[in-house]
Formats: C-alpha cells, sequence, structure tokens
C-alpha cells in the first residue's frame, strides 16, 4: 500500500511539471484609492493634468489632441474627475473629437460632482451662458460659488459678474467687487482691469485713483490692451499717478501695437507733438493710418489734416479727402469744415 501511495505521488507530480504554471484566464485588476477617496481600477494611476508623465498630457503638450482625447477618455471612463474634467475640455475646443458643448457640460458635471474645482468653475460659466444646457443662473451660481469658495480665480471672476448684474442671487456692486479683487489678487487680468474700472468710478469701492492705476498697471504688465490704453491716458494726464510722458507713450505703443485703434491714434497725436518723444510726423502719419483703416473718426480726420499740408507724407489733396470725407461722414464737424477749404 506504502508502494502504491508513493507511486501516485511520483505520477501526480509528473503530470504537474508536465502541464506547466497555470495562468488564469483573466487576471482581476489592480485597484487604488485616489486622495478623495475615490476607488480606481487598472495598471497604473492615471495622471492627473499635472504630470508630465502622463500620456494625455504628454499628447496634449504636443499637438496631439486625438491621441490626449483617447487617453483621457479611457480613465474619465473610470470615473477619474482630472480625466473627466480634460475630456470636457476636449469637447468644448473640439480638440481631438467633435465639437459638444452638449457632451462638454456633461463631463463637467461629472468631474464637478467628485470636487473637481476647474470642472466646477468651467461648469458653472457654461450653465451662465446656457452653452450645452439652457440657461440656468442658480444652477450656474452654486457651482461658481464652490469654485470660488476654494480659491479658483476664474470661478471667482465669473461669479463677479453673475453678482453684479444680479443673476441667480440678489445683485451687489460690493460682493462683486470683493470676488472681482480676491480673482486679481490671484493675477486674472480681466478681474484687474474690471476691479480697477471701479475704483476709478466708485463702484461698489470706494473712489480711489491711485487704486485705479495699481490695477491698471498690473493688468497692462500682463498684455490687457485696454488697461495698457487706459494707464497710458492716466500718465498722460496725471490721474492717480505722476504726469509722465515718456510712460504714457510707452503704454500707448505697447497696445497700439495689440491693434488698438484709439491707442494708435493717441500714439500718432504724442509722435506728431512730440510728447514723450521727439516730433515724428512720418510715423504719426503711419499710426493715424492704422486708426483710420479701422474707421476711427479722429484718426481720419488726422490723417486727412497731414495729407492735405503733405507734413510726414507726400502731399495727396485726392487721399485728404477721402479720409476727410469718411471723418465727416461720422458728423465730425472740423473734418467737415477742412473738406468744404479743401475744394476752395
Amino acid at each position: 500500500m506504502r508502494y502504491l501511495t508513493t507511486l501516485l505521488a511520483l505520477l501526480f507530480c509528473t503530470l504537474a511539471q508536465a502541464a506547466g504554471p497555470q495562468t488564469p484566464k483573466s487576471a482581476a485588476p489592480l485597484k487604488w484609492q485616489d486622495e478623495n477617496g475615490v476607488w480606481h481600477y487598472g495598471d497604473s494611476r492615471p495622471a492627473s493634468d499635472g504630470s508630465a508623465a502622463n500620456a494625455g498630457v504628454t499628447a496634449l503638450e504636443r499637438g496631439d489632441y486625438a491621441i490626449a482625447f483617447r487617453e483621457f477618455y479611457r480613465w474619465a471612463q473610470q470615473g477619474d474627475p482630472a480625466a473627466q474634467s480634460q475630456v470636457a475640455r476636449l469637447y468644448l475646443e473640439g480638440q481631438g473629437v467633435a465639437q459638444s458643448d452638449k457632451l462638454a457640460v456633461q463631463w463637467f458635471q461629472k468631474a464637478a460632482e467628485k470636487g473637481n474645482v476647474d470642472a466646477q468653475a468651467s461648469l458653472g460659466t457654461l450653465l451662465a451662458q446656457g452653452r450645452g444646457a439652457p440657461r440656468n443662473d442658480k444652477e450656474a451660481v452654486k457651482w461658481l460659488q464652490k469654485a470660488a469658495a476654494q480659491g479658483h480665480a476664474e470661478g471667482q471672476y465669473q461669479l463677479a459678474q453673475l453678482v453684479a448684474a444680479g443673476r441667480g442671487l440678489p445683485r451687489s456692486e460690493e460682493s462683486a467687487a470683493r470676488w472681482l479683487a480676491a480673482a486679481a489678487a490671484q493675477g486674472h487680468r480681466q478681474a484687474q482691469l474690471e476691479l480697477a474700472l471701479r475704483y476709478a468710478d466708485g463702484r461698489g469701492v470706494a473712489r480711489d485713483e491711485a487704486q485705479a492705476s495699481h490695477w491698471y498697471r498690473k493688468a497692462a504688465e500682463q498684455g490687457q490692451v485696454d488697461a495698457q490704453n487706459n494707464l497710458a491716458v492716466r500718465y498722460a494726464d496725471g490721474r492717480g499717478v505722476e504726469r509722465n510722458d515718456a510712460e504714457a507713450l510707452r503704454w500707448f505703443r505697447a497696445a497700439a501695437e495689440q491693434g488698438l485703434a484709439q491707442a494708435q491714434h493717441s500714439l500718432g497725436t504724442m509722435l506728431e507733438s512730440g510728447r514723450g518723444t521727439p516730433r515724428d510726423e512720418a510715423q504719426a502719419a503711419l499710426w493715424y493710418r492704422k486708426a483710420a483703416e479701422q474707421g476711427l473718426v479722429l484718426a481720419q480726420y488726422a490723417l486727412g489734416q497731414l495729407l492735405a499740408a503733405g507734413r510726414g507724407v507726400a502731399r495727396d489733396p485726392e487721399a485728404a479727402a477721402r479720409w476727410l470725407q469718411q471723418a465727416a461722414a461720422q458728423g465730425h464737424a472740423e473734418a467737415q469744415t477742412a473738406l468744404a477749404l479743401l475744394y476752395l
């Protein structure tokens, strides 16, 4: 009996070795829990859009949106809020996938409900605009308040817009100014511009020309074109800052180079008169022309005058008449007079 038992054991071992190691048909997926307590399944953690190692982020950085969408969508389906927010963004921009406001809202909603602050701000903004879903100011305020309370600058800025308009909650200029100040302090350049305008007008805050100039400068330094122009005007007039023609010229030029017609005209005026710079009528004519071509009546009149007199440009009565006619047609009284004198 002992011999038979030993023989059977040896036979069993031989058969087992011949069969080789047994691999299960399907291994259970790895499971991990993120910092918010949400469980995920997969071979590796999905990297959020702050990780350079993530394939989706790497694809975004090189502009390969189709691959980025595929990678983020894979993780979004498994419930990762950062990936869901990124999928929503790609739907919103139509990058790597057909543009769809409706699907963007749906994915932002999923991510927002899991606490993703970017998604909360974006969802609130879209609901306020009525993009991808019927306009719903109360829901917009709810999501923007969540984002704003977590320090999200765009959420704070968008909430300020709704508060100022009294949409979804009682109108309050003071509350709007506070949210703008919170966003401006984080470097939101549009909030900085609007806060400056409020200090200049005394809307929701005590009027303060120095504070207005301060916030115009903050926004101007970030390239906000209206802030650059407004700051230049303040330097030219000495409002909230010490008058400084060189600084006025610098900021008018910055705005003019971005294509702002008013700044182009103002720059031309300073060049023509020699304020803050040596007089240069040729350069003045160049900037007047840029503004005139955008339909700015003051620039049309100024350019017509230079052409009529041959100052900074070759004298050209016909071209002068054309520009003066355009200004006169817009009701510019001096252009009408200059045009009449041109034909005498």
